[in-house]
């Protein structure tokens, strides 16, 4: 998605910009540029680099300033006049500043400044054909600190196949199916209208069992009255937890819940241990897919659901 502001200074007092989301943004003064990144839930972010202006901003002149971001990285700019500033950041060398989670702002904190406008953007169709909501398995972001490509995610390998436009990726760690993740899957939705809605969520209810149950019915409700496809996934065991009163009652409440789901947790577990990851599936935190796991997760993608790529290859001849 990109966010773009338009803005002209109507008088030379300080000013203070801020743009981007809740948990990576850029502050921008008269004669320099802040780049904050994430530093962890709930934490203040933390300034990542100062980048100096050519000379101060002026007064008349239409400035555009906001960020760029891609499934491959994202760049702030501040464009108008004579400059032209722009930093980018590539997902795998600086995860903690591409992975920007939150809502998206503009705030002037300070300065006498006149918006023209704010607009939000997206490279991904207006309505993809598919939509992806999760958690830090759709995130990503335990593979960089184990030293492992963020393209390594299967949803990454779905989206480089039928291309990116048709595929919106939102991840967030931490995550879990309550009314608030609702209220933002009905936002989302209602903006984003896409045929197929993965619902890659679970992971982190597993001591909330009735609230997953609750909200999960709720949102299905939702995709159907909306024209949606819902697409669920099972869950993994979660090392010192019993799986049977956990992750596997979460699992067998989306096997009887009569909507397409991908049995993620047959593709990464013991044969004849439901409640054990095969060990070369997951990382060695005990809780996130390895590479060989997202690859085993995408092939049981590719096997279970073929109608999301017939889909594709029937958008693309009918254009």
């Amino acid at each position: 998605m990109s966010l773009t502001v338009t803005f002209q200074l109507v008088s030379d007092n300080p000013l203070k910009i801020s743009i981007g989301k809740t948990y990576g943004y850029f502050n921008l003064y008269s004669d320099r540029i802040e780049i904050y990144s994430y530093a962890g839930s709930d934490i203040q972010p933390q300034i990542n680099e100062t980048l100096d202006l050519p000379h101060n901003l002026k007064q008349g002149i239409t400035y555009k300033a906001g960020f760029n971001k891609t499934i491959s990285g994202v760049e702030f700019f501040l464009i108008g006049g004579d400059l032209s500033v722009k930093r980018y950041y590539n997902a795998d060398e600086d995860f903690m500043q591409y992975v920007m989670p939150g809502k998206t702002f503009v705030a002037v904190n300070s300065g006498d400044v006149m918006i023209n406008g704010a607009v939000i953007s997206s490279t991904t169709n207006e309505n993809p054909l598919i939509h992806i909501i999760g958690d830090s398995f759709i995130e990503g972001a335990a593979l960089p600190q184990f030293g492992y490509n963020i393209n390594e995610r299967w949803c990454i390998k779905l989206a480089h196949e039928i291309s990116e436009e048709k595929c919106m990726i939102d991840g967030r760690g931490g995550d879990k199916v309550g009314a608030e993740w609702f209220e933002r899957l009905k936002t989302e939705c209602g903006l984003l209208k896409s045929k197929y809605v993965f619902i890659c969520m679970g992971t982190n209810n597993y001591y909330m069992l009735d609230q997953y149950s609750e909200y999960m019915t709720k949102a299905i409700s939702f995709l159907h009255s909306n024209n949606q496809i819902p697409i669920l996934v099972t869950v993994t065991p979660r090392i010192g937890m019993n799986y049977q009163s956990t992750a596997g009652i979460i699992n067998e409440w989306v096997k009887n819940s009569g909507e397409l789901y991908v049995d993620f947790h047959a593709a990464l577990t013991e044969p004849d241990d439901p409640s054990q990851w095969r060990r070369e599936y997951m990382l060695p935190d005990g809780i996130h897919p390895s590479p060989k796991g997202y690859d085993a997760m995408y092939e049981c993608l590719v096997s279970s659901m073929p109608e999301l790529f017939e889909s594709s290859s029937t958008t693309e001849s009918q254009n």
